[in-house]
């Protein structure tokens, strides 16, 4: 009788190990587009996401397709970017990757937001990256970066939500009596985007 007892326990223990080994390993997998969590999506290169671009001046919205690759072991989380397609064909230069981040606040990159580190994961409420232009478009020349910066959300039942945001360009710092500024920017609104 005891040595049923014993069987049964460790049997409901293996079980019990089984379950956990499994919930860990479908945590840790891939997500891909075919399977049960085919609803969320993820900044991965198992997913794509449609933007539509509003550049000032151009009264014609370009539509593109993004590929994230998130690079493993960075903080805020980080990687590159790739323009797959666009519509118009050939405005966005889809043979170079571009960087990509999360940040919490974009204007003071260095300064967190330490509160938010008492969260199971960090909110990083803004995503920030680039592409570059392949041909001229407007008033932009062929090569030129342009800047994005959106909204970036995390939902339980979605996945990652990207949203809004403004697009720039970059202009050197011009700084009185021909003064050297280095490498400092600013940044030129030239229009928006949102993603589908």
């Amino acid at each position: 009788m005891r040595d049923r007892r014993v069987r049964s326990l460790l049997g409901a223990l293996m079980l019990l190990g089984v379950a956990t080994a499994l919930q860990v390993t479908r945590s840790q997998a891939p997500r891909m587009s075919g399977v049960s969590s085919a609803s969320k999506k993820f900044l991965s290169e198992d997913f794509t996401w449609r933007v539509t671009l509003q550049l000032t001046g151009v009264a014609e919205k370009i539509v593109a397709t993004l590929r994230f690759r998130e690079e493993e072991g960075y903080e805020p989380p980080q990687g590159l970017l790739r323009v797959m397609d666009c519509l118009p064909a050939g405005v966005l230069d889809q043979a170079v990757e571009c960087r990509w981040k999360l940040s919490e606040d974009p204007d003071d990159p260095k300064d967190s937001l330490w509160i938010w580190g008492l969260f199971k994961e960090p909110l990083y409420p803004y995503v920030l990256f680039s592409a570059r232009t392949a041909e001229e478009i407007g008033e932009l020349p062929a090569g030129t970066q342009l800047y994005f910066q959106g909204e970036h959300r995390r939902d339980p039942d979605a996945g990652v939500r990207l949203g809004e945001g403004v697009l720039t360009t970059r202009q050197a710092v011009t700084l009185p009596g021909n003064a050297d500024a280095g490498t400092a920017f600013e940044p030129v609104p030239c229009g928006s985007f949102r993603f589908l």
